[in-house]
């Protein structure tokens, strides 16, 4: 009896403790929400390293409010919060956004020198990259998201500058994130790109050569011109990605270079955003083939599980070695390197054997020229099937993409050795 009533009285102060807590509980949300109406505080992630707005509006309504909270010359992800989305409409006696003009497009906030909109030339490079930021976005969203990234909510802060040069001379720190002479990402979402990748000093270079009559001025131009857009575009996709990594992992994880290292941040990045190799400078060459012999030599879904388990918490280290058994980053090198050496040697075994039948076709005449060609050929395709070559090309567009282009090569292949096959045979017959 006495068990029964002292449950009873436990049961009963349960009830009345967990009534209480549901009437507070309701009550801290409803100001939570009041919070977030009236004071446009970031929506998910409370933290100015990630603020995460759904609209414009509230973003700078919040951007006003942490200016007014913010020390004079204090660098921090709180004062890059206002300088990426305060404009001079805001604030048009403050020196500090007196020049700086905003766009909204869509997912992306974008604030700009006022005197490239008065520029025609550069006005035009303007429109064309703004007209292909919410579509390149989509892009890597889907990309990214075959290998099991979450969708990115909110906007995402771009900041466009002259050029090159002038992105360079910004000494802005990037809290331990990486600058290159391309772009550079700030924290998890805030991204700076050049609307040129020509040099004033190449500019006068040029200019230099007019009297040259070999040189034609305005031609040259033109192609740096399409030449520096294909970059920009290029740099923004590589940084989206960094966006995508950078808000995925969240503040602070997303900044311990001990569990996620270079080689994984910009490897990821140049990889997913199908970067150029020929264009990367070594070091990022030697990221990316990391990536590249991950891919091809294990397949794609291996690969959407190493991402997997980083996104879900594990470190690089620990989803490397529960994925593929490497232990740690400089084995996977090793092995990189060394796949990378036996892939070198059978090409250049291809190509002896190619010269080798040239050669036995056409001076010796042992074998028929073009039956042999298509058995080397049908060969070269059978090896490209499965060498990683469809995982190299096709990863990016899914595992289905690569078993579409491994059965498109069998099936050439297989055509090609019974063309060829046939053809040795008749030449032997005609003997």
């Amino acid at each position: 009896m006495k068990r029964w009533l002292e449950l009873r009285r436990l049961v009963g102060l349960r009830r009345f403790v967990g009534l209480r807590w549901l009437v507070g509980l309701r009550w801290f949300v409803g100001t939570l929400c009041l919070v977030g109406l009236f004071d446009s505080a970031p929506v998910g992630a409370n933290d100015w390293e990630n603020p995460v707005f759904e609209e414009a509006d509230a973003a700078v309504r919040a951007a006003l409010t942490a200016l007014e909270e913010s020390r004079p010359g204090e660098v921090s992800a709180h004062e890059l919060f206002t300088l990426f989305t305060v404009s001079s409409k805001d604030r048009p006696r403050d020196p500090r956004f007196s020049n700086v003009r905003r766009r909204v497009v869509e997912s992306f906030l974008v604030t700009l020198p006022a005197y490239l909109e008065n520029d025609p030339k550069a006005r035009r490079t303007l429109e064309s990259f703004l007209a292909e930021v919410e579509d390149e976005k989509a892009r890597i969203g889907s990309t990214v998201e075959r290998f099991g990234y979450p969708s990115l909510p909110g906007l995402t802060y771009l900041k466009l500058v002259e050029n090159v040069e002038e992105l360079q001379r910004d000494g802005r720190p990037s809290s331990g994130r990486r600058e290159q002479i391309q772009g550079v990402t700030y924290y998890c979402r805030y991204v700076v790109i050049p609307l040129s990748y020509i040099t004033p000093q190449r500019l006068e270079q040029l200019r230099g050569s007019a009297l040259d009559p070999h040189v034609d001025v305005n031609a040259t131009l033109r192609e740096w011109e399409r030449d520096s857009f294909r970059v920009m575009l290029s740099t923004f996709r590589h940084e989206l990605v960094h966006v995508f990594t950078n808000a995925s992992l969240g503040p602070p994880r997303y900044r311990d270079r001990q569990q996620y290292p270079t080689w994984f941040l910009e490897g990821s990045a140049a990889f997913l955003a199908a970067d150029p190799h020929a264009g990367l400078s070594e070091d990022y060459k030697g990221y990316q083939n990391l990536f590249f012999y991950l891919v091809e030599s294990y397949g794609v879904e291996p690969l959407r599980a190493f991402f997997e388990h980083i996104l879900s918490g594990a470190t690089v280290g620990e989803s490397l070695e529960t994925t593929y058994g490497i232990e740690s980053a400089s084995d996977l090198r090793e092995k990189e390197a060394s796949w990378r050496s036996r892939q070198e040697a059978v090409g250049a075994v291809l190509a002896i054997t190619l010269l080798l039948v040239v050669v036995l076709s056409l001076t010796a005449r042992l074998i028929p020229v073009f039956g042999s060609l298509q058995l080397w050929l049908a060969v070269t395709l059978g090896y490209s099937a499965f060498s990683g070559f469809c995982e190299k090309t096709q990863a990016l567009n899914g595992a289905n993409a690569v078993r579409a282009q491994q059965v498109i090569l069998v099936a050439v292949a297989a055509y090609l050795a019974f063309r060829g096959i046939r053809s040795v045979r008749r030449s032997r017959r005609a003997k």
